[in-house]
């Protein structure tokens, strides 16, 4: 009994935790993911729908981790980071950087952090640029489809040769 309540307890812990949730609109309603904890999706048909859903997924997840003695990741925001790491790079590079650096007045390491910050919003900007087109294209392509398709139904109907039979003779069983 105290295994459970102590299980409880980690659960209700780990649900406190500022856990990333990736919500993504599909056509038909909403897919959903935690990518702290691999494995941990659902899906809703409305907004509302895949929040409660995935909060329920998390807290199933959590929980049967716990009872199998996995290691719960933490979310992304608690990870701390020394703020160091050891890059191994092409000498013509390091040359480069480094003679780069002297010419601007400043160490290797605020050159490194400079050119790396830059690149880095760079490469934000331009992820951010692709979702934006992405989107604009699926609204493009469905109403491009849709009255493509609209059109075709119409054209289909106008187009249809109406054929009319009469006969003045009785079938067996027919009426």
């Amino acid at each position: 009994m105290r295994a459970k309540n102590d299980i409880k307890e980690k659960v209700k812990y780990f649900m406190s935790l500022p856990y990333s949730i990736v919500i993504i609109p599909e056509e038909k309603g909403y897919f959903a993911k935690i990518p702290e904890l691999p494995g941990c999706m659902t899906e809703g048909d409305s907004y509302e729908d895949v929040i409660n859903a995935i909060r329920e997924a998390q807290e199933l997840w959590i929980e049967t981790a716990l009872e199998m003695g996995r290691k719960i990741p933490l979310p992304y925001e608690m990870e701390e980071y020394s703020g160091k790491f050891l890059v191994r790079i092409p000498k013509y590079i390091h040359r480069k950087l480094v003679q780069r650096a002297k010419r601007e007045g400043i160490s290797l390491n605020q050159l490194v952090v400079a050119l790396l910050s830059e690149a880095l919003k760079e490469r934000e900007m331009v992820d951010n640029l692709k979702k934006e087109i992405v989107n604009e294209l699926k609204k493009e392509l469905k109403d491009i489809f849709h009255h493509t398709l609209e059109e075709f139904e119409w054209r289909m109907i106008e187009e249809r040769p109406l054929k009319i039979e009469y006969t003045d003779k009785w079938e067996e069983g027919a009426a």
